[in-house]
């Protein structure tokens, strides 16, 4: 097994201090209902509560559930486990990552998400 030959870069300071708790995605995804699938989206809020539903899992999962863990610190372990998701499904080999790629793509749908409700 290999090292990593690079360190991350530091978060800001005060990045995680003020973050909102994990326990706010179980809030949010009870904003869907309960056993509808597909669930209908009908505003970016509804596309936040099946992200959150879908973090609260997660969370549940990892022992992140609580109120001392933030939003962050989910999100950057679910994150990483995608990371490991792509190395397992061969999406990253040693010739291209394409989680980068796939993170562009997501951002476009996030911005014509935000213009076609009139906040882009």
């Amino acid at each position: 097994m290999t090292q990593a030959t690079h360190s991350p870069q530091p978060l800001p300071a005060g990045y995680l201090t003020d973050a909102a708790p994990a326990t706010l995605l179980e809030r949010m995804a009870h904003t869907l209902p309960v056993l509808t699938c597909p669930v209908r989206i009908n505003s970016n809020e509804d596309r936040a509560a099946l992200a959150a539903e879908a973090l609260w899992l997660f969370a549940q999962r990892t022992g992140l559930a609580q109120d001392g863990e933030s939003i962050e610190t989910v999100l950057i372990d679910f994150m990483a486990d995608i990371m490991h998701l792509c190395e397992q499904t061969s999406l990253n080999t040693p010739e291209g990552n394409v989680l980068s790629q796939l993170a562009a793509h997501a951002a476009l749908h996030y911005e014509m998400d935000l213009s076609e409700q009139g906040k882009g």
